[in-house]
């Protein structure tokens, strides 16, 4: 008897739980896939899309019909939004009823070869000025007609490619390598601009791959020298403007080489390397600088042994503004430990919102011979080498050189601005689809879904993470085609989320 009495409160105190933990579940999921949050747990994802799949769009009204078609007053349809509906009918039971049946005085006609479906979807036409009441009150008059729908434009979801025409783009590698020609589907469609600051040694404002994007500052100012507190960023290490053409080279004007972006981009030079050096105050004052005057991405090809008080708090006010920054690993081939840090790079995994990159050869995807590395503070990888195997830039990364020439040149600081143009790629999407995002946002979309991984680097990036610009471009165009308006705060796999209508 006693195990029997137990076995029935244990029962019944199941019970309780199940109910309760469904109570939960469904408060749980009643906003799921409308705001995306970073580290969205795989098992939430798998009973939110349980969740999903059980309900139906129909289930609360046969009306499923956007109020803005409707005049306010009156509730009326208004003129021009009198096509394009869909009823939704099941062919069995219009086909075992005596007399045809009508939809506001139209035929309703199957299509051939569904008149004995559950649901069917046929065209419909709604007459200028039908009321919504007229609406609800046809569409409930018979059991044979399901719902009224309307009939909306799908688009394929595949991004066009679209190859570029510059000469020399066959010999930069790493366009190919990041299937940049698939990311171009999607940035043609870019229309709001996007400023880069390259907080480094200046740019060749006059080469002509890059001088119609430059930034101004409405003054004719194209950013600022910091180290001799003027407007002069003119590059004499060609360092900068070799970084600020991988983002940003003119593409496809049939001349010279491609960058990885698009016209929506602004190239903000703001020099604080000379000689290929700086101070850390010329850095810190520079990041600044960038951020008061409205830079959405900076980028830093620079590198310091130790901590950095200065340049991290610089970078910590430019996050808290909304910047966004990547931070070259640097070229030592040292492991980085918390006893062996190089600035501005050891903040990555720190801080959301800037990103540390090191450097991977195209040759092998393996990592380049001078790169730094750590599985914790070094969080991408991306091309900064074709073959980093000799020790001239002879395998180096393609770009633009000052005197309008081009150059190959290796190093981490090729790496980090191909992070840079991801970065910049979201930010514009983001931004012509009028939505908000945070810095924190941008980095874990790019780790999550502008990344893949090889097994071999595990132990020299972190989660052995490369950029893949072609399938970032893909995920973001899905993201932003399957969620209305969302709030960038973050993000988990786009092919892991539900959304509920």
């Amino acid at each position: 008897m006693t195990i029997y009495f137990w076995g029935k409160v244990l029962s019944k105190f199941k019970l309780y739980i199940m109910t309760l933990s469904l109570g939960l579940c469904l408060i749980f999921f009643q906003n799921c896939g409308q705001v995306f949050k970073a580290n969205e747990s795989s098992s939430s994802l798998s009973l939110c899309k349980v969740q999903g799949a059980k309900s139906s769009p129909f289930i609360s009204s046969k009306v499923a019909i956007k109020k803005s078609v409707f005049n306010s007053s009156f509730q009326k349809l208004k003129i021009d939004q009198n096509d394009d509906y869909s009823l939704i009918v099941n062919s069995r039971c219009l086909k075992a009823l005596v007399e045809p049946l009508q939809f506001l005085g139209q035929d309703i006609v199957v299509p051939s070869g569904f008149d004995n479906f559950a649901k069917v979807s046929v065209k419909i036409q709604l007459p200028q000025g039908t009321q919504l009441e007229e609406i609800e009150s046809e569409v409930n008059k018979s059991e044979c007609l399901i719902a009224i729908a309307e009939n909306q434009i799908v688009k394929n979801t595949q991004l066009r490619v679209l190859p570029v025409n510059d000469p020399e783009a066959t010999n930069q590698a790493h366009l190919t390598y990041l299937d940049y020609s698939t990311s171009r589907g999607l940035q043609v469609d870019i229309t709001e601009p996007v400023i880069v600051a390259f907080v480094d040694s200046g740019v060749d404002t006059d080469h002509p791959e890059i001088s119609a994007r430059l930034w101004d500052d409405g003054l004719g100012n194209h950013g600022h020298n910091i180290i001799t507190d003027n407007n002069n960023v003119e590059d004499v290490d060609g360092h900068g403007t070799h970084v600020a053409g991988i983002v940003a080279a003119t593409e496809n004007n049939g001349t010279s080489v491609s960058g990885l972006t698009g016209n929506y981009v602004q190239i903000m030079a703001v020099k604080v390397l000379e000689r290929g050096a700086g101070t850390s105050q010329d850095v810190a004052n520079g990041i600044r600088y960038a951020v008061e005057h409205g830079a959405d991405v900076i980028n830093l090809s620079i590198e310091s042994p130790g901590q950095n008080p200065q340049i991290e708090d610089a970078i910590r006010d430019a996050i808290a503004a909304g910047v966004f920054i990547t931070a070259a690993a640097g070229n030592q081939a040292e492991k980085m430990t918390s006893t062996n840090l190089f600035a501005p790079a050891y903040i990555g995994p720190q801080l959301n919102g800037i990103i540390s990159v090191g450097s991977i050869d195209i040759s092998d995807n393996l990592l380049s011979v001078f790169s730094n590395y750590s599985s914790t503070y070094v969080e991408i990888a991306a091309p900064g080498a074709e073959t980093s195997s000799n020790a001239t830039n002879a395998g180096g990364i393609l770009s633009l050189n000052i005197g309008g020439s081009i150059a190959r040149i290796q190093g981490t600081s090729q790496a980090t601005p191909m992070i840079t143009a991801a970065a910049a790629m979201i930010i514009g999407f983001l931004k012509t689809h009028e939505i908000s995002y945070t810095p924190a946002g941008i980095e874990s979309f790019i780790k999550s879904d502008g990344s893949m991984t090889n097994r071999n680097l595990v132990s020299k990036i972190s989660e052995g993470r490369i950029l893949q610009l072609g399938f970032l471009a893909q995920n973001l165009y899905e993201y932003i085609e399957s969620t209305d308006k969302p709030n960038f705060e973050g993000e988990v796999s786009t092919g892991n989320s539900c959304q509920i209508y």
